[in-house]
C-alpha cells in the first residue's frame, strides 16, 4: 500500500511522467507506430494484445520514480534518509531502494512464494512514508524547512 501511495502521489506531482531524452522519446513513438500498424493490421487476442503494449509505451517503472523523487526531493528528505540508514549501518541510494522494492513488490503482487525476501526494503518502505509525507506537503507548497519540521514531529 505504501509503495501504491508513492506511485500515486508521484503522478500527481509530475502529470507528464519523468523527462526523458530524445532518443527515448524518439524510441517510444517509434515503437508506439508500430503498434499500432499491428493493432491495424489484426484481430481478435492478438489486437487485444498489442493494445495493452501500446498502453505501457512510455510508463515509468517505481524505480525510475524514486530516483527521480531523490534527484528532486533531497534538499527536504535527505537528512531523514541518511540518517536512517545509517542507523542500520547501510548507505542510501535511491536506485537501489527502488529496485529493492519494485521486486519486492512484484514478489507479492505475482505471489512468488520462493523468493526470499529483501529485508532491507522494510527500511526502504519505512523512509518511503517520509518521502510521500514531503511530496504531499510541497504539493500544498509549504516550504522545505517547515516539511523538515513537520517529518520531524511525525517521524
Amino acid at each position: 500500500m505504501i509503495t501504491a501511495a508513492f506511485e500515486w502521489t508521484f503522478k500527481k506531482n509530475y502529470p507528464a511522467g519523468i523527462n526523458k531524452t530524445p532518443t527515448t522519446i524518439k524510441a517510444e513513438e517509434t515503437a508506439t507506430e508500430t503498434l499500432n500498424g499491428l493493432i491495424d493490421d489484426s484481430k481478435g487476442k492478438l489486437k487485444e494484445i498489442y493494445k495493452f503494449l501500446r498502453k505501457h509505451i512510455g510508463s515509468n517503472s517505481l524505480q525510475s520514480e524514486i530516483e527521480q523523487m531523490g534527484k528532486d526531493y533531497a534538499e527536504i528528505v535527505d537528512i531523514f534518509g541518511k540518517r536512517l540508514y545509517s542507523m542500520n549501518n547501510e548507505t542510501l541510494k535511491y536506485g537501489e531502494m527502488g529496485l529493492r522494492l519494485s521486486q519486492q513488490r512484484n514478489n507479492f503482487a505475482h505471489g512468488n512464494l520462493d523468493k526470499d525476501f529483501i529485508g532491507l526494503s522494510l527500511l526502504d518502505l519505512i523512509y518511503l512514508e517520509y518521502i510521500i509525507y514531503a511530496m504531499q506537503l510541497k504539493e500544498y507548497g509549504v516550504e522545505n524547512l517547515l516539511i523538515q519540521q513537520a517529518i520531524n514531529d511525525l517521524f
